[in-house]
């Protein structure tokens, strides 16, 4: 516990939804901002006598799991914050004696489960440590389950509360705690007779009720911090690009760079095909490299993700960020090598660049030419209206005293272009009052935002030094920022979880919540958002929540597959189907690299014939340098779909 942390002080709403957790497994339904991590600390805390002896002397552990990696160093954080106890956070980058933790073994997990009483984790390690008998459920006293509303289909939450399932059904019953945390019970687009259907398919996957605070509404009335905040949609018509010269051309380029993208993956998909046929004397090195590695990826991929970024830069943002973007990208293509095994696809690749280069005609490049005040203040004028509504919010506050605000947006090259155009404008005396930042996720090489620099710009957020933070969906989850007073939707809402998780961010007295939508949309979608808002408000406070009906298990995904393809146990480890891949993929990691990157297996699937009816038959060849270098084939007796 960090002594000069102040202590928080629970509120009664969640004193009476943690004795509720205390008597029970219950699933915790508060909106974002309401504390309910604070919960968790407090649970974690009455349970802690359970934890305090060393884990070889019979003493117990408790997992919290996050569903991000900047929610594991939060939550962690927060945990050695308020709590007595010894807190590890777990994630893929994370490195112990060199190691990354996929490639953790026995000893250094046994180690650290020693060493910490509560471990903080994505989901999937304790899926796989589960799996591969780094820990037992039995020696699990609490699960929690932030952002529980993830729990569908075959997402590691659903692992986890399958096997739980199954150990409690054993004779030594296993008597692991859980408590589930979520502001939105759904993350998919639904009408509300399916949203009620998702809530109590949510309780079954738990097997616990939902519930949140009867007194909570009462404490909400009196304390006006806690007051809804406005909602304003604002309209704009959003054709302007289509009439702009370099959208014919844009859209000409994308046809081009599809028509390849087809042609390529229809190679790749007969040579890999062929692969599985091959012998290992009959294929040279570098067709082995190319066969086997994901790295050499089909460069018209690349281009179209570009491609696709750039139309919806002008579509949004107009032609002044078009430009920017367009001399971004086509500076990131030149000075990368997107292939480095086909001469004939270089020269395309080069000739598609010069195409895009084409659209910067002279127009475009004066406008991009230089920062001085004439070409700064020509940034509205050549950009869409959907923007302009967005500046005139910002400009329509530029007398508050203060104001702090998040712009949610769908694509992260959005986040960037649109902080850009904001920090460009503050350099004028009419937009000083902007200070911007943007932020979005880590996950995957492309776009990636370190660790440290999103740690950085949330820091800067919480000290009030940015005061418009342009932001993907990875803010609408669970990550701590300051109560807003002002949020803006620039994209389309495209569920209700990320309806009230951004919504949420609003928590300021008098606060408004802005909708950006296009003439040409419908606002059905909103109101439906808003009927599951008042339906969930009503029905979670006057349900009856001593209704001790049995909760049960639909079959899920994993469930079925698991018993049409038997999971290989050996002791108390277990190799199921759905952790088959992930642990291929971890051995071929551990190879030795060839120079184009790690290597993967291939996988082809056939149909076949088998008393007249048509199957499917699954193949897998490691690479080269693996022990087994031949194609594997499934065994039909045991395993097949019709």
């Amino acid at each position: 516990m960090d002594k000069d942390r102040k202590q928080l002080v629970p509120r009664p709403y969640q004193i009476e939804l943690l004795e509720k957790a205390i008597e029970k497994d219950i699933i915790v339904h508060l909106k974002t901002g309401s504390g309910k991590t604070f919960i968790s600390v407090m649970l974690l805390n009455a349970l802690s006598p359970q934890v305090e002896a060393p884990f070889s002397k019979g003493g117990k552990r408790s997992i919290f799991l996050a569903i991000t990696v900047p929610l594991v160093k939060q939550q962690a954080e927060f945990l050695r914050e308020q709590l007595h106890l010894k807190i590890g956070d777990y994630y893929g980058e994370k490195v112990i004696d060199n190691r990354i933790l996929d490639s953790w073994d026995e000893k250094i997990w046994k180690n650290e489960i020693e060493k910490y009483q509560v471990l903080v984790m994505t989901p999937q390690i304790l899926v796989d440590m589960i799996s591969f008998c780094f820990i037992k459920l039995e020696k699990i006293n609490l699960i929690i389950f932030d952002e529980c509303h993830h729990a569908t289909g075959s997402h590691p939450y659903t692992q986890i509360m399958k096997k739980l399932k199954e150990k409690r059904q054993e004779p030594n019953n296993v008597n692991v705690r859980v408590l589930g945390l979520t502001a939105s019970i759904v993350n998919i687009k639904c009408n509300l007779p399916k949203f009620n259907k998702m809530m109590k398919k949510l309780e079954e996957m738990f097997n616990c009720k939902i519930e949140t605070a009867s007194i909570i509404a009462n404490e909400e009335n009196q304390n006006k911090k806690h007051e809804k905040p406005e909602i304003k949609v604002i309209v704009y018509d959003n054709d302007h690009h289509k009439s702009l010269c370099v959208y014919e051309i844009l859209q000409n380029l994308i046809a081009e760079v599809n028509k390849k993208d087809s042609e390529i993956e229809e190679i790749k998909r007969n040579r890999k095909a062929n692969a599985l046929e091959f012998s290992e004397s009959s294929l040279n090195n570098s067709e082995k490299n190319f066969m086997f590695s994901n790295e050499n990826e089909n460069p018209y991929k690349t281009l179209k993700r570009e491609l696709s970024d750039l139309e919806s830069i002008l579509e949004d943002l107009g032609l002044w960020s078009f430009s920017i973007a367009l001399q971004d990208t086509i500076s990131k293509l030149k000075s990368s090598d997107l292939v480095s095994y086909d001469a004939t696809i270089k020269s395309e690749i080069k000739s598609f660049v010069e195409k895009m280069e084409s659209l910067l005609n002279d127009e475009v490049r004066k406008l991009i030419s230089k920062d001085d005040e004439e070409n700064l203040e020509k940034i509205l004028a050549y950009s869409s209206e959907k923007l302009n509504c967005l500046l005139d919010i910002y400009l329509e506050k530029s007398e508050l005293s203060s104001f702090h605000s998040i712009v949610f947006v769908e694509r992260k090259a959005a986040s960037f272009y649109i902080d850009f155009v904001l920090q460009k404008l503050s350099k004028l005396e009419k937009w000083a009052f902007i200070k911007s930042d943007h932020i979005f996720g880590v996950s995957g090489l492309r776009n990636k935002m370190t660790l440290a620099k999103q740690d950085k710009t949330l820091k800067k957020f919480r000290a009030h030094q940015i005061n418009v933070l342009v932001a993907t969906n990875i803010l609408e989850e669970g990550v701590d920022v300051p109560a807003c007073n002002m949020i803006v939707r620039f994209n389309k809402i495209y569920n209700f979880g990320s309806f009230i998780q951004s919504k949420g961010r609003a928590r300021f007295n008098k606060s408004i919540y802005y909708v950006l939508r296009s003439s040409d949309e419908s606002f059905d979608d909103l109101e439906n958002f808003l009927a599951i808002e008042k339906d969930l408000e009503e029905n979670l406070i006057n349900k009856n929540s001593d209704d001790d009906d049995d909760i049960y298990f639909n079959q899920d995904e994993s469930s079925y597959l698991n018993s049409v393809i038997k999971p290989y146990v050996k002791g108390e480890c277990e190799l199921t189907s759905l952790n088959a891949i992930s642990l291929l993929n971890r051995y071929c990691c551990s190879l030795e690299h060839s120079m184009c990157g790690v290597l993967y297996p291939i996988y082809h699937i056939d149909t076949i014939l088998i008393d007249d009816k048509e199957v499917f038959c699954c193949n897998v060849r490691l690479p080269p340098n693996s022990v087994l270098n031949k194609t594997i084939r499934v065994r039909f007796s045991s395993f097949f779909f019709t």
